[in-house]
């Protein structure tokens, strides 16, 4: 749609030439022949040699601009060469802003692209002395999101998406309506007595008829007719007459007066231990079913549910108003877990996923406070059900007279102001830019003198607009009264940050904005460390908490709702050592619609409150490892500890019991005990026997009666030990087991060695593999540096397929069995950056210490662990500063 034919145009001058007025006009007028003689007819020009030329079109209202053509003469190349193309929201929309770049040029069109912007003027500028000449010039754009029509000044209906189903040119609903609405710019309500998709469904036996009938959810407001139940009032109450009421129809005729006597002491009696109990009590049938919906659902915090008579009878008295009981809120069961044992609740809740659901169910569900003001403002909503409640808007406050005239509402923004902990910070929570209200959040970033945005939105996502881009990428840009300059910006591999500076009236600031481009709609990041370290940027940022900081994503509620309770939470834990996540849900809930949106978020939230809290407790990509470790080896402000030694404490506080039956006892005779302790691999399943201080009878015993193929050695091990001290074709008989060493390669650091075992001529011979680390000596608490256990990783992972039950992996210490727990979790996580390309210590650290306390390491040990691996993603990925990482930590 062409949006500049037959609007009002102006140019720095006007040629007068034989009589013809070259006049601006004459390029919106929708002749774009640039044809000699008549040019003077269809096209405008500029008078000769007074330097700079500027022509500009005012379409009267905001577009977005998505592509602009210039016509020009056919017959000459001196009078438009060289052209510059803005636009901008005030007129001399030059000023300020940069050009647009051509895309497509001929020898009479020039045509630029814009980013779609929004825009209401367009200026075409030729900077020197020579005439410019343009023909037409052709606007091609769209309304803004939610208006529609010639003007853009016909606001879009009740689309099922919102606004990005509405033709901007019709108005059409393209997908729909939303339910309650109807009709094809779904702006017809659904006819009393109807509600739902199509307006297809039927009330139920609502009290007051189809009058007391949500037309969107068909929920009976005011509550339902006699015999009926339900929020629909569609489920019929069973009833059957009780014995006192046949009484009554067979006395009654008899004895009318002494049965109305008896009645009326048993209705007082009644009411009276009623009255005793109510506190008790769950239902209370002498009430209206409103009431009794509110007396379920909604409980005083911190008090009984029993409500006062006062209380029931304004419920009764102030129908009309929905939102009179805003001050009761819902009890939750929930959990204070302390932030030592946050980790293990987290791993015991995730064994059984329905709990972390019927928590989620338990939370406060849809709009449950005024919210008129909202209401007033569709155009102003990205989604009509998302809004800010009217007690804790963010209230626009400005001079009208001032303001640009596309703003129908001075004051209002879908935004919500939102309490931090102990109400010591605050923020500002709101839906992702639209068209609509572009100024009014840039203005309410200058009034709150916000210095902070924290963006968790792309700016599209799986082709849909989930908010408009706001700010310039380069230059500046105007909107409304602000005047937004770029001024430089960071990418990394998951975020963007932008430094910005913003201007009104002669006033400047700065603000930071910080971009997280890795978290999808409705769903969650793929690594809670992800996350955490885009959080962890911020904070060290936001250091002002005077002022708020403001958060969005799309609809300012799912992602928003999840960063902002990360960070309350960790504030709490800071202060108080406890966590609490449903309280802070709930409450974030009380003041924005659906804070923390799905269950999968809510899941999420978890993770990344222990990765906050404890970090290296959620797995974390192999190729972020090296900034993981570097976090980690840093002082926590909490306890004073490197955060590595608060993990280790952490693990060291799990609780889990030892299972005897993953501690089997084998040896050649039942006189002989060894400690044997099984094993899971990645998928469960028993695949590692960890033993230590054994003799060579039982050992050997093991590996027979196991089907043992490979044995890693994780010391240096005895000389008098039979596997050590073998010659190559050798053979030495043990408990009646025949053991020919085949082959001895010494390998530097380690030594790899075969071996043939046999227990008679009849039997197949059992092959088995060793490798003896040489550089753990029984003094040294580890080994002397990690790349001698990397040389050994990598040899054996090319001398063995996947471990399993059948054909296990015998990991054996001469000293003690903790040094088996070096070998087990690097094996276990170097098979997880094979399989999934992500590392996570601590969960095989604890699988591994619920098998047996035994094989707990000590701290000097946990912290090699974690060297070894950052030795093992250096080595996988080029980092510039390898050496630095090397010197820093190693």
């Amino acid at each position: 749609m062409n949006f500049a034919l037959n609007k009002s145009a102006s140019q720095s001058s006007t040629l007068n030439y034989k009589d013809f007025q070259w006049t601006a006009d004459k390029a919106v007028d929708g002749n774009t022949s640039g044809e000699n003689p008549d040019a003077s007819k269809t096209c405008s020009a500029t008078n000769n040699y007074l330097g700079n030329h500027t022509w500009e079109v005012d379409i009267g209202f905001l577009i977005i601009v998505k592509t602009i053509t210039v016509y020009t003469r056919n017959d000459t190349d001196d009078q438009h060469s060289g052209f510059k193309v803005f636009i901008g929201n005030t007129t001399r929309s030059w000023t300020g802003n940069q050009p647009f770049t051509e895309i497509q040029t001929t020898n009479t069109k020039y045509r630029f692209r814009s980013n779609d912007s929004l825009a209401r003027f367009v200026s075409v500028i030729r900077e020197n002395k020579e005439i410019m000449t343009i023909c037409e010039v052709i606007v091609d754009g769209e309304c803004p999101k939610g208006k529609f029509g010639d003007v853009c000044n016909e606001t879009c209906g009740h689309c099922l998406y919102g606004n990005v189903s509405c033709n901007s040119s019709t108005g059409q609903c393209t997908e729909g309506c939303q339910n309650g609405w109807s009709g094809e710019k779904c702006k017809e309500e659904c006819p009393k007595g109807t509600f739902g998709d199509a307006c297809n469904e039927t009330c139920g036996h609502c009290l007051y008829g189809n009058v007391s009938c949500n037309s969107t959810t068909g929920q009976c407001t005011e509550g339902c007719q006699n015999g009926w139940s339900g929020e629909r009032c569609k489920e019929e109450i069973q009833q059957s007459p009780s014995p006192s009421e046949n009484g009554i129809i067979t006395i009654g005729v008899v004895v009318p007066v002494v049965m109305v006597i008896i009645l009326v002491i048993i209705v007082l009696a009644i009411l009276r231990v009623r009255r005793k109990l109510s506190g008790l009590c769950n239902v209370t049938p002498s009430l209206p079913n409103r009431v009794q919906m509110w007396f379920h659902r909604v409980i005083q915090k911190g008090e009984s549910s029993d409500p006062t008579t006062q209380e029931m009878e304004d419920t009764i008295l102030n129908e009309g108003n929905v939102y009179q009981n805003t001050e009761i809120k819902k009890q939750l069961m929930t959990q204070i877990i302390p932030v030592l044992a946050f980790w293990g609740h987290v791993t015991k809740m995730k064994a059984n996923k329905e709990q972390f659901e019927l928590e989620f169910q338990e939370l406060s569900q849809g709009l449950t406070k005024a919210h008129e003001k909202a209401l007033e403002n569709p155009s102003k909503n990205r989604y009509q059900s998302i809004i800010p409640y009217d007690f804790n808007r963010v209230v626009l406050k400005r001079d009208s007279v001032n303001h640009s005239v596309y703003e129908n509402d001075l004051d209002y923004i879908n935004a919500s102001h939102i309490k931090g902990f102990e109400s010591r910070k605050s923020y500002i929570a709101a839906q992702g830019p639209i068209t609509e209200a572009i100024s009014d959040f840039w203005w309410m970033v200058w009034q709150e003198r916000t210095e902070c945005i924290v963006m968790l939105t792309n700016v599209s996502e799986m082709g849909q607009m989930k908010c408009i881009q706001y700010w310039p990428d380069k230059g500046e840009q105007r909107y409304g009264d602000v005047t937004v300059k770029f001024l430089g910006n960071e990418s990394f591999a998951d975020c963007i940050r932008r430094d910005l500076q913003i201007d009104v009236d002669g006033k400047s600031r700065k603000v930071t904005q910080f971009h997280y481009i890795a978290w999808p709609d409705k769903d969650v990041p793929d690594t809670a460390w992800s996350l955490v370290e885009f959080w962890k940027s911020v904070r060290k940022y936001y250091v002002n908490g005077k002022v708020p900081m403001t958060v969005h994503c799309s609809a300012g509620v799912g992602r928003t709702g999840t960063f902002i309770a990360l960070d309350i939470i960790y504030d709490e834990a800071c202060e108080t050592g406890n966590v609490d996540v449903m309280k802070c849900v709930e409450n974030l809930r009380e003041q924005r619609v659906n804070m923390v949106q799905t269950v999968n978020q809510f899941i999420f939230l978890h993770d990344a409150v222990a990765e906050s809290l404890g970090f290296g407790t959620m797995p974390v990509f192999n190729k972020q490892f090296p900034d993981v470790l570097r976090y980690l080896m840093e002082e926590d402000e909490m306890s004073g500890l490197t955060r590595l030694e608060r993990q280790y404490n952490m693990l060291r506080q799990l609780n889990m019991e030892e299972e005897e039956s993953n501690m089997p006892v084998y040896s050649n005779d039942d006189d002989v005990q060894s400690e044997i302790i099984w094993l899971p691999n990645l998928s469960g399943r028993d695949a590692y026997i960890a033993m230590k201080q054994v003799d060579d009878e039982t050992l050997l015993a093991t590996i027979r009666k196991r089907n043992v193929k490979w044995l890693i050695m994780v010391d240096s091990g005895r000389p008098e030990d039979v596997l050590v001290s073998i010659g190559v074709n050798d053979t030495r008989t043990i408990a009646g087991l025949d053991i020919t060493c085949q082959k001895k390669e010494d390998l530097g650091v380690f030594e790899r060695i075969q071996f043939s075992i046999t227990s008679d001529e009849r039997t197949k011979p059992q092959k088995l593999i060793m490798f003896l680390l040489k550089t753990w000596e029984e003094s040294n608490e580890v080994p002397s540096d990690p790349y001698s256990v990397l040389s050994l990783f990598e040899d054996f992972s090319q001398h063995h397929p996947s471990p399993s039950e059948l054909n296990p992996v015998l990991l054996y210490s001469r000293w003690e069995l903790n040094r088996c727990s070096l070998i087990y979790i690097l094996l276990n996580e170097k098979d997880r950056i094979r399989r999934d390309g992500e590392i996570h210590v601590l969960r095989t650290s604890a699988e591994m210490f619920g098998r047996s306390r035994a094989l707990l390491p000590t701290f000097k040990l946990y912290d090699f662990m974690y060297k070894c691996l950052l030795a093992d993603a250096l080595q996988d990925f080029t980092y510039e500063n390898t050496g630095l990482i090397m010197r820093e930590i190693l």
